[in-house]
């Protein structure tokens, strides 16, 4: 699935830029902390949700 295939994607961006391994439980780790992410989005409710994720986003772009 897409979900899947993003992990991989991450992983494999991760494994390239620095020394984290590109293996299953990377994606499997990746893939939880998205899906904690979306929960608390979720839970949050959308307005707020989306301003915290966008915050984070900012964060780990380096701004």
């Amino acid at each position: 699935t897409t979900f899947g295939l993003s992990a991989m994607q991450i992983s494999g961006g991760l494994s390239h830029l620095t020394n984290i391994p590109n293996t299953a439980l990377t994606q499997m780790i990746i893939i939880v902390i998205v899906t904690i992410l979306f929960l608390f989005s979720a839970a949050a409710g959308v307005d707020k949700g989306i301003k915290i994720l966008s915050n984070i986003n900012i964060v780990v772009a380096g701004g």
